[in-house]
């Protein structure tokens, strides 16, 4: 019985031994089975990453200011387009203006000239109508002359009339602020109306004169008067 209690014993110790010795390999095992740590970087990864991150920084700086200069590019030319059609508009208002200032004074030269003309055509008229009572008070038939008379009076009338039309149709386009080229154009077409008018009136007056200097008085007779013989 004691053989078997040392034997016993003796197994225990080499039990607790085998157990004491198998603690540190099973806690060598755990620790090699753990997954290793990452190696320090080296200083060419660190230069490389810091370069990667300044390139990446520089083409964000790139992008940011060549997106203002194009924006700033971009309203610099609005603002030039702005300017040149302003400039523009001022221009062919100026250019409108100073046609309009040569129309019109064009129009006051050519009214100018054709009132003078219709009035010395009726002061003509006047002079023939004083000739005209003369030859008529002196007998001399004026009937022709007469009819006459009145043909060139109307044609006088006529061309005053269109004078008158065209210089109110001159006044209203110009007085307008967007004239058109269709209201000019039928002032215009009233002015070569009045031109017409007026030569027709002129060869009217003509065609007095020449009847009325057709006109003689009648020659006093020749004949002596007889004188009674006294006694």
């Amino acid at each position: 019985m004691r053989r078997s209690f040392i034997t016993t014993t003796t197994a225990s110790i080499a039990l607790l031994l085998i157990i004491s010795g198998a603690a540190p390999a099973l806690a060598l095992t755990d620790t090699g089975s753990t997954s290793p740590s990452k190696p320090p970087r080296t200083n060419e990864q660190l230069l490389r990453e810091k370069l990667a991150s300044s390139t990446a920084a520089r083409k964000a700086d790139i992008a940011s200011s060549t997106a203002a200069k194009k924006e700033d590019i971009r309203e610099k030319i609005d603002d030039r387009k702005a300017n040149i059609a302003s400039t523009t508009q001022n221009r062919k208002e100026e250019i409108r203006k100073h046609a309009l200032e040569q129309l019109r004074h064009l129009m006051k030269i050519m009214a100018e000239r054709y009132q003078a003309a219709i009035d010395r055509l009726g002061k003509l008229v006047e002079r023939i109508s004083s000739r005209m009572e003369k030859l008529k008070s002196a007998g001399v038939d004026t009937s022709a002359a007469e009819a006459k008379k009145t043909v060139a009076l109307s044609k006088i009338a006529d061309a005053q009339t269109l004078l008158n039309n065209a210089k109110s149709a001159f006044a209203l386009a110009l007085a307008t602020a967007s004239t058109s080229k269709e209201s000019v154009k039928e002032s215009r077409g009233l002015l070569a109306s009045t031109t017409e008018a007026i030569k027709s009136a002129h060869r009217a007056v003509v065609d007095l004169l020449v009847t009325v200097e057709k006109l003689r008085l009648p020659r006093a007779s020749s004949t002596p008067a007889t004188t009674s013989p006294t006694n």
